[in-house]
């Protein structure tokens, strides 16, 4: 919070739910994709998405290989709630 300079309510990673996504062999290939995608849906309809808080990392992954949908909503409990949906690679 310090070094990016924003406070407790601008911290939207104080919780986090995070869920993993691929097939058994641990690889990403088409339907495993669209299900990321789905999955986001469903949870920007449970939740109201925060404005801005929103990365997609299955279109630009980072040099790693890492592969994740990033997003921050007003959980159920009104609370800001960050969600990682992790390609299983």
């Amino acid at each position: 919070m310090k070094r990016k300079g924003v406070g407790i309510r601008q911290s939207y990673d104080a919780r986090a739910l995070r869920v993993t996504v691929g097939d058994k062999n641990g690889k990403l290939h088409g339907p495993a994709v669209k299900n990321c995608y789905c999955l986001l849906d469903i949870i920007h309809k449970l939740w109201t998405p925060i404005d801005g808080e929103f990365d997609d990392y299955i279109v630009n992954p980072k040099p790693s290989g890492y592969q994740s949908l990033h997003t921050a909503v007003q959980g159920p409990d009104n609370s800001p709630l960050e969600v990682q949906i992790i390609t299983q690679r």
